[in-house]
């Protein structure tokens, strides 16, 4: 049901604005997995001559707007860490406007708390430039920006933004109006969960304004409880909308005299975080959806990932149970696990693709998965890519929106790669290792293919996966170490393709473990952590045993008759 909150007793009826929108850019649609584009080669502008575009920033999907009213999230321009790189929209009509109504606003992220903000200018000539003050309200993050009173009225105006400091900028949604403004102010919106279980937790949602107290509100949320401050009789505060279901998207409404802002928040997926090192074999239901287990959440909407039935095989990493499919549409997935900001970090992985139907031309790319700082994982720091060569690919590495490097090999359709994905926060070098001989593969081991991260991550803790081609994954791997990582506990054992269950699994601390084959035979029953450590064996008749394993993961061996089998062990 719809919850409406109204802050102070007033008819709605009335509340219009007289602001009029004249110009409105919001850099087109290009998101996370599209490459960054140059200005000059660009062409999804909302305008053509006399207006024109140019400078040295690139045109990003890679952090959406988000948190301000009416953010139109993916394209934006990315003004990155360098000195001097800028942007200029020129040609623009402010002529049929009084100067002393114009309000030129944007929405302005800022990477990380410095002292230095984007420079603003605008020109009458296109030659000489006048500077413009911005206030920010936050350190960093996205938040929507008003400049009123100052603009002049003419028939081609140009507005110049330049990177003046070593951190990262985003521009979007440059909008001019004319008319008086809404004095309520909204920045930067967070959403946090409440809880982080295997259930169904709630989250809320942080509003924060200033310019309030002026006159009366109305709120209106399709979710939750609207609770905190009042921005019709407060100044500055934090509206909060709490206790909304996770994984629910929630739409805002504040409306008053001249105000109507809008929101849609997508609901964050409230999933716990798991310890590394962390290992997935994709042993699922088959056609399951993946975020039904693991801690695995959905990025974004569209179609679900499958588990696929049987397992990928590859002589440098056993394989058991099933797999992951990806399709080249619908929902992304991800999940977390314990944030790293020093050392190493690396993912493991067997890797096929059935088809490149997405890729039309020759040469394109798209990334397939990546690693996400743990508090955005819109922020993908280290990438990887296939890339179109006839009917066979490459795999490409990159950090961020840098271009990707690419492998010197090509590699057929449908056979199965082993592929290992690293970074090195000592040296900013994102790495990658395809099919290593993993008998003497070591930390010291070059990899196939280095790039240096041109941006720094505050650390990792998520992995993410992409549907933008048929492929299918199997047997992961997270760990700080690449002995780690390439280290199965399926090696040198002889796996058998015959079925046995353990129960109850997930299993609770010190309680009993149940184990029954087809032959109910006596049985060999092994336990290792997720190091390759042994940390449980005992010769069972009866098929129970009572292994008092921490919290994690694990993996059992049980040997009956002389074959022996792998399953997957969570203990809560």
């Amino acid at each position: 049901m719809k919850k409406f909150y109204i802050m102070a007793f007033i008819s709605l009826s009335f509340l219009k604005g007289t602001a009029q929108q004249f110009f409105f850019e919001n850099f087109g649609t290009l998101t996370a997995t599209d490459q960054e584009q140059s200005i000059s080669s660009y062409n999804g502008f909302q305008y053509g001559p006399p207006v024109s575009y140019a400078g040295t920033a690139k045109v990003s999907g890679a952090v959406n707007s988000i948190g301000y009213g009416n953010a139109s999230g993916f394209g934006n321009i990315h003004f990155e860490p360098s000195s001097a790189q800028y942007l200029t929209i020129s040609g623009i009509n402010t002529s049929g406007y009084s100067s002393d109504l114009i309000t030129l606003s944007f929405g302005y992220f800022k990477e990380s708390a410095s002292d230095s903000d984007i420079t603003l200018e605008y020109s009458t000539n296109g030659t000489n430039f006048t500077p413009v003050e911005i206030n920010r309200l936050n350190d960093s993050g996205w938040e929507a920006v008003h400049i009123n009173n100052i603009i002049p009225s003419v028939s081609n105006l140009t507005v110049r933004f330049t990177q003046t400091s070593g951190v990262s900028f985003r521009i979007d949604d440059l909008r001019f109006r004319t008319g008086l403004e809404c004095p309520l102010r909204i920045s930067t919106i967070s959403r946090n969960c409440n809880d982080n279980t295997t259930g169904t937790d709630t989250y809320t949602a942080y509003i924060p304004f200033n310019g309030g107290g002026t006159q009366s509100y109305g709120i209106t949320t399709s979710s939750g409880t609207i609770m905190g401050d009042n921005p019709s009789t407060q100044e500055q505060g934090v509206i909060q909308i709490v206790n909304v279901e996770e994984g629910r998207t929630l739409n805002v409404n504040i409306v008053g005299n001249l105000c109507d802002y809008g929101y849609t928040l997508a609901g964050p997926q409230c999933k716990p975080e798991q310890q590394i090192p962390f290992y997935d074999s994709f042993d699922y239901t088959a056609d399951a959806s993946l975020t039904n287990y693991a801690g695995w959440a959905s990025i974004m909407n569209g179609g679900i990932l499958k588990i696929q039935s049987g397992s990928l095989t590859h002589p440098s990493m056993p394989s058991n149970g099933n797999s992951l499919k990806l399709n080249n549409s619908g929902r992304d997935a991800y999940i977390k696990f314990t944030p790293t900001s020093s050392g190493k970090v690396f993912a493991s992985f067997i890797f096929s693709v059935e088809s490149l139907a997405t890729l039309l031309a020759e040469g394109q790319s798209t990334m397939v998965n990546a690693f996400s700082e743990s508090q955005n994982f819109d922020r993908n720091t280290l990438r990887m890519y296939v890339q179109k060569i006839g009917n066979d690919y490459k795999i490409g590495i990159s950090s961020g929106n840098d271009a990707p490097v690419y492998s010197t090999e090509t590699y057929s359709l449908n056979e199965n790669q082993f592929v290992i994905v690293g970074y090195d926060f000592s040296t900013n070098n994102v790495m990658a290792w395809i099919n290593p001989n993993v008998s003497t593969i070591n930390d010291n081991t070059p990899p196939a293919i280095t790039a240096v991260s041109s941006v720094t991550p505050a650390d990792f803790g998520s992995f993410c996966v992409y549907q933008n081609v048929v492929s299918y994954m199997d047997e992961l791997k997270i760990g700080t170490s690449l002995s780690v990582v390439t280290t199965s506990i399926l090696a040198n054992n002889a796996v058998s393709a015959k079925e046995f269950t353990i129960s109850p699994n997930p299993l609770t601390g010190g309680n009993v473990l149940n184990i029954q084959s087809a032959q109910n035979g006596t049985k060999l029953v092994a336990i290792y952590d997720m190091m390759g450590k042994q940390v449980f064996t005992e010769t069972t008749a009866s098929g129970t045993i009572a292994p008092q394993l921490s919290t994690g993961l694990y993996m059992v061996k049980v040997t009956e008759n002389n074959v022996s089998t792998v399953k997957k062990l969570v203990v809560n």
